[in-house]
C-alpha cells in the first residue's frame, strides 16, 4: 500500500488501509512480546545462575585457600575448568532437541546417495526413460497464504500448457501471478 500511495488516496481509502496494516502488526507484535518476556526472563535467570555459581565457587576457594592450605592458583585453575566445563555441557545441551532432526536428515541424505541411478555415465551411449510428454495441467488449483487466510490468492485456477507452448500469465498487483 505504501508504493500505491496514489491509488489509496484515489481511492480514499487511507483509513481502511491503516485500519488493516494495524491489525496485522497488533498480531505479530503481541505474539513477539510474549516470546521477548519469556527471553529475556530465561536469559537473566540464567545469568543469575552463572553469577551465583561463580560467587559460591570464589566463596569455597576461600575456604578451601584459609582453611585447607589450597594455593590460590590452583583454586582458580579448579574453579575456571570446572565453570567452563559446564558453559560447555550447557550450550551442548541446547542442541539436544535437535539431534533427531539430524538423524532424519542425515538418513535422507545417505538415502539418496545410495540411490542407483539409471543413466550409465560411463558409457557414452546410452537412453534416458522418457517421463511424460512435456505438457503440464493445473486443475482448480486453491492457494492463499497462511499469514493471510480470509484472502484467497488462486481461486480455482486451471490450465495445460503444451509442449513447446508459451504462457503468459497477465493480472493485476498481488492478483496471484508469481504465486
Amino acid at each position: 500500500a505504501v508504493q500505491n500511495m496514489r491509488t489509496v488516496r484515489a481511492f480514499v481509502a487511507e483509513a481502511w488501509t491503516i485500519e488493516f496494516y494495524t491489525g496485522y502488526v497488533n498480531r505479530t507484535v503481541s505474539g513477539a512480546s510474549r516470546g521477548a518476556i519469556v527471553t529475556g526472563l530465561a536469559y537473566g535467570t540464567s545469568t543469575c545462575m552463572m553469577f551465583l555459581a561463580y560467587a559460591a565457587g570464589f566463596y569455597y576457594g576461600g575456604y578451601l585457600i584459609e582453611e585447607q592450605g589450597v594455593g590460590f592458583q590452583a583454586m582458580l585453575q579448579s574453579l575456571m575448568a570446572v565453570m567452563l566445563g559446564s558453559i560447555g555441557v550447557g550450550n551442548a545441551l541446547a542442541f539436544v532437541p535437535d539431534l533427531d532432526d539430524a538423524k532424519v536428515a542425515a538418513h535422507d541424505v545417505l538415502e539418496i546417495l545410495d540411490t542407483e541411478s539409471k543413466i550409465n555415465a560411463v558409457r557414452p551411449t546410452g537412453s534416458v526413460e522418457k517421463m511424460g510428454d512435456g505438457s503440464i495441467e493445473f486443475k482448480s488449483v486453491y492457494f492463499q497464504y497462511p499469514t493471510r487466510p480470509d484472502v484467497a490468492i488462486l481461486k480455482g485456477l486451471s490450465f495445460r500448457v503444451e509442449s513447446g507452448q508459451q504462457v503468459a500469465l497477465v493480472g493485476p498487483s498481488g492478483g496471484g501471478k508469481s504465486t
